[in-house]
C-alpha cells in the first residue's frame, strides 16, 4: 500500500535579497562545471582569474566598464567571474563566445574579447546597452546591473542580468 507522505511547507522566500559575491560566483562556477560533465564546454575553454583578487585592470576592461558607468561592485563581481570561450585555446572556435543555456551566449568583458572603444565610434558608449548586446530591454541601465549572457539571436535566448545592489539575478527568456 501507499504511504501519503507529509507536504512539506513551501520554502518562504527572504524578506530582503542581499548580494553575495561569493556565493554568485560559486553558482556560475558550477553552472560552467555541469557544462564541462555533459561535454557541451572543453574544459580549457574556460578562462578562471589568475589569482585569488581576480582579474587585473590589464586583463578585464574596466576603462570601457566606468565609460557605461557600472557601478565599482559590478567591477568587482567581473573581477571574479570565469569567462567560458566556445572552444580551447589555439581552436577555431577559440575567441567565439560559448553557448551556456539554449540560445544563449556569454559575455566576457575580458580585454582579449570585448573593447567596444576600438570600433570606430567615439560615443559608443552613450548607445542604449540593448544595442551594444549588453541588456536585454531598451532604456538606461542602472550602474548596478549588469548582463552576463546575450541572445544568440535577435529574439531568442535568456540573458541573465545581476543586480548587485539588490541582489537580485534576473534571468529573462526573450523570445
Amino acid at each position: 500500500m501507499f504511504r501519503r507522505k507529509k507536504k512539506k511547507p513551501a520554502l518562504e522566500p527572504p524578506e530582503v535579497f542581499t548580494y553575495d559575491q561569493n556565493t554568485l560566483v560559486s553558482c556560475i562556477n558550477r553552472h560552467y562545471e555541469l557544462l564541462i560533465a555533459m561535454g557541451h564546454i572543453h574544459p580549457a575553454a574556460i578562462q578562471s582569474p589568475p589569482t585569488s583578487e581576480g582579474w587585473s585592470d590589464l586583463e578585464l576592461n574596466v576603462e570601457a566598464l566606468r565609460a557605461l558607468g557600472r557601478s565599482e561592485g559590478v567591477i568587482e563581481l567581473l573581477r571574479h567571474l570565469p569567462y567560458p570561450r566556445a572552444g580551447p585555446p589555439g581552436s577555431d572556435q577559440a575567441n567565439d563566445d560559448a553557448t551556456v543555456l539554449n540560445e544563449t551566449m556569454a559575455l566576457s568583458y575580458l580585454r582579449d574579447r570585448w573593447r567596444p572603444e576600438e570600433h570606430g565610434d567615439e560615443k559608443w558608449f552613450e548607445q542604449p546597452p540593448c544595442h551594444l548586446a549588453l541588456a536585454p530591454f531598451d532604456g538606461p541601465m542602472p550602474p548596478h546591473l549588469i548582463s552576463l549572457t546575450r541572445e544568440e539571436a535577435v529574439e531568442v535566448g535568456t540573458v541573465w542580468v545581476i543586480d548587485t545592489e539588490r541582489g537580485m539575478a534576473q534571468c529573462t527568456a526573450v523570445q
